[in-house]
């Protein structure tokens, strides 16, 4: 993965490359994902998921790089 995307950022071409992972909880997927991107975006379920549950995730990624949280599925 790291070769695929060092080779679409000096492609010269203006490229978005979006990474989509496993829950943090659930594996390391998010984790290694995010040290190939520039920015992280957490994805959170509304009503689902506790304010420490969203927090610990955050706490995951590099804080330099993580953009914020969407939250999905809001009524």
């Amino acid at each position: 993965m790291r070769h695929l995307v060092e080779a679409l950022r000096t492609s010269g071409e203006r490229i978005t490359v979006v990474l989509d992972s496993a829950a943090v909880a659930n594996a390391p997927d998010a984790r290694i994902a995010s040290q190939f991107a520039d920015l992280s975006v957490l994805v959170a379920g509304y009503g689902r998921d506790t304010a420490a549950a969203v927090a610990d995730a955050g706490a995951v990624f590099d804080p330099a790089r993580l953009a914020g949280v969407v939250f999905n599925k809001v009524p």
